[in-house]
């Protein structure tokens, strides 16, 4: 059993952070479009991506007895980017992350929100039911879903390495193509006081 107080009102965990608002920057390189099997190899494949983060402060929707349980509660704003150095798709995006301390120093965080992207939305048409495969994903809609998992370790108070993983797609809601694209990585932390 578990005692829950949920309060009636939003706001944030704490005063510290830089500002009182950023808690936390997050910088790394990821492997972009990682992980395709061989009949959906794309050209952009394996080109690598420079990721940045900032996330917010904890806000606080109310309070629970039980760690994991209250973890659920205090997700974190985040914002970042993704810019790939080979000149594909690049991308901007918004949501929200949650954090779990495993212990030892170990902790793992799980993310979701929203991505836009310059890549290509859909195969070019280049007269009546023909089309030109460019070697390209076609993710469909310019805005889409975006899931996000850290798994790292924290060094200090201040310092951390995570490996990344993270996948963007629109779910096959808002549009008929969907190849989607993935992003693994490692990612160095720092959190503010």
């Amino acid at each position: 059993m578990f005692a829950a107080t949920l309060t009636g009102t939003v706001s944030p965990a704490q005063a510290g952070g830089l500002g009182g608002i950023v808690s936390e920057i997050k910088g790394g390189l990821l492997d972009h479009d990682a992980g395709r099997d061989s009949p959906s190899k794309t050209i952009e494949e394996n080109t690598l991506d420079v990721n940045g983060e900032i996330l917010s402060v904890p806000i606080v929707f109310g309070h629970v007895e039980t760690p994991g349980i209250q973890a659920l509660l205090q997700p974190r704003v985040h914002v970042g980017f993704t810019a790939n150095t080979a000149g594909w798709t690049n991308t901007g995006y918004a949501g929200l992350t949650w954090d779990w301390n495993l212990g030892s120093g170990f902790f793992t965080a799980f993310s979701f929100g929203f991505v836009g992207h310059d890549g290509q939305l859909k195969r070019n048409r280049v007269g009546n039911n023909t089309y030109v495969d460019t070697g390209r994903p076609n993710l469909g809609a310019p805005v889409m879903f975006r899931e996000g998992l850290d798994i790292g370790y924290h060094f200090d108070p201040h310092n951390s390495f995570s490996v990344y993983a993270a996948h963007i797609s629109n779910a096959g809601w808002l549009a008929k193509e969907n190849d989607g694209m993935n992003f693994l990585g490692g990612r160095y932390g720092y959190k503010f006081d």
